[in-house]
């Protein structure tokens, strides 16, 4: 247990007004030829959840046994019913596990309950890029 202050906290206050982050834990139940193939189908159901801002980022999981969503939202019910939506989901071929959590520390915790995406709207300027470096 530690008491006091810690430096490494965010000057910026995070918003309290119900929302929480989820990260969505995908594990597949079906072979990857299942998959490939509900796969279009699945980016569209990311993409619209992109455009109506409830998910953040996607991907596969390494090794290649499912994948993960970063989404915002006020009610884990709300969320749990949206992954039942998910082509997956419908056709069996994935397991969803919701872990709930409200960042509070770090460059982007504010920007990502609020919604923004770190780099684009965000009001601490873009992500900084990766420079390549010389080997002369």
């Amino acid at each position: 247990m530690s008491t006091g202050t810690d430096s490494t906290a965010t000057t910026e206050p995070t918003p309290d007004d119900g929302v929480s982050l989820f990260l969505v834990v995908l594990t597949y139940t079906q072979p990857l030829e299942q998959i490939e193939a509900l796969l279009p189908e699945h980016r569209r159901w990311l993409d619209e959840h992109y455009a109506r801002g409830t998910f953040l980022a996607s991907g596969p999981r390494v090794p290649r046994d499912g994948g993960v969503i970063l989404a915002r939202g006020h009610h884990r019910a709300d969320l749990e019913a949206l992954t039942r939506t998910d082509p997956f989901a419908r056709a069996r071929a994935a397991t969803y596990d919701l872990i709930e959590f409200r960042p509070n520390r770090g460059p982007f915790a504010a920007s990502l309950l609020a919604g923004g995406t770190p780099g684009s709207t965000d009001p601490h300027g873009p992500l900084p890029t990766a420079q390549p470096t010389s080997r002369t």
